[in-house]
């Protein structure tokens, strides 16, 4: 209904933010609760309104949200946000207001901020005004270097995808925006320095290492862009939510991959280093991956024999509707026995020597003595 009504609108801008969790009942019989037949129309809606002008936005509610609803942000131009605190939802649609009601050029004049010590920025002290700039939104992995306007928004930065970098500059080339720093003297190196911030971690011998989570297993991947030397051994510290970490030892599955598996249940942030020793070098490598809810959140086939034990041993009544949820019939009305006699006895305790402080103490008014005539 919301898309139907802005593609009939003449308004400029059209967005919209959905707050859903993906899950629903109304897929049809049979399929119970499941929202990834529901996520996948959205995404075919999603992608054919944006191609008409209007984007969607996705604010994922609680911590158990489908993992498709971040493909429905993307199909819709928008942005996505996970499951989270209840008490920032109100912050994220004023946000998500303002960002999708703000102009995406700006130009002005403007001083970018160095936000890193990242090769490319790190000796980057001053630098010629910017005439103008394209606003977005940095990705959720990548390092913001240079951020520019009233709104912080990214002017360089950079994600690893595999053995290299991707980076993005949100200005032009000096032709417009960037004129002043065409002929600035920095210039050249500034642009070296960023071109070469680009390259693989160890020259021509670049590493990577990588850590994912899914279906409560945490993955970590050691690549190389040449062959490991025969005899390499790479052992891994991870770091569970918390303060308990483990080591372990990543098994070779190619020449130029190192890989292991280690149960990840808990939700949180899964921190892996790992050190390796390279023709006589040591290579330390760092990755992070993070789980948003703990695993008994995840949709799953429920357990029908689990659940009438459960039922039969608590003297419930087995499977029910959801109409019979709430319904009293043919059950007990629960009695509960308490004994307050201890604690009477201890309240005549305590007020007994109150009791007799006051029958024995006398209290006299004292009459004011009379001035003499």
């Amino acid at each position: 209904e919301a898309a139907t009504a802005l593609l009939e609108s003449d308004k400029t801008l059209k967005h919209i933010i959905l707050f859903t969790d993906g899950f629903t009942s109304e897929l049809g019989e049979g399929a119970g609760f499941v929202g990834t037949q529901l996520a996948e129309s959205l995404i075919a809606v999603a992608a054919e309104i944006a191609a008409q002008g209007v984007t969607i936005s996705v604010v994922a509610t609680g911590e158990g949200a489908i993992p498709e609803l971040e493909k429905v942000a993307e199909a819709g131009g928008g942005r996505f946000y996970p499951g989270r605190d209840l008490d920032e939802i109100p912050e994220i649609f004023v946000r998500e207001a303002r960002i999708a009601a703000r102009s995406f050029i700006n130009e002005a004049e403007f001083f970018p901020k160095v936000t890193s010590t990242a090769e490319a920025v790190r000796g980057l002290a001053s630098s010629p005004a910017l005439l103008g700039y394209v606003a977005t939104t940095a990705k959720p992995t990548a390092q913001v270097h240079l951020q520019v306007g009233e709104s912080a928004d990214p002017l360089l930065a950079s994600w690893r995808v595999g053995l290299g970098k991707a980076t993005a500059w949100t200005s032009d080339g000096g032709e417009k925006w960037a004129s002043l720093w065409a002929g600035w003297e920095g210039y050249p190196d500034f642009w070296s320095n960023v071109v070469r911030d680009t390259f693989p971690l160890s020259g021509a011998e670049g590493e990577s290492l990588t850590a994912t989570i899914s279906d409560e297993l945490l993955t970590i991947t050691l690549e190389s862009a040449d062959p490991w030397p025969p005899g390499t051994e790479t052992l891994a510290r991870v770091s569970f939510p918390g303060e308990r970490s483990q080591e372990v030892r990543l098994e070779r599955v190619s020449e130029n991959e190192f890989r292991a598996t280690v149960p990840a249940r808990e939700s949180g942030t899964y921190a892996v280093g790992v050190s390796v020793d390279r023709r006589g070098e040591t290579v330390v490598l760092s990755a992070t991956a993070s789980r948003s809810f703990a695993a008994e959140f995840l949709p799953g086939e429920p357990d029908a024999g689990l659940l009438e034990g459960i039922s039969t041993s608590t003297g419930g009544r087995g499977e029910i509707l959801a109409s019979q949820a709430f319904d009293p019939d043919g059950l007990e009305v629960g009695v509960t026995e308490r004994s307050y006699r201890w604690w009477f006895l201890l309240i005549a305790a305590l007020l007994w020597p109150v009791d007799v402080a006051l029958r024995r103490l006398r209290f006299a008014r004292r009459e004011p003595a009379s001035q003499p005539g």
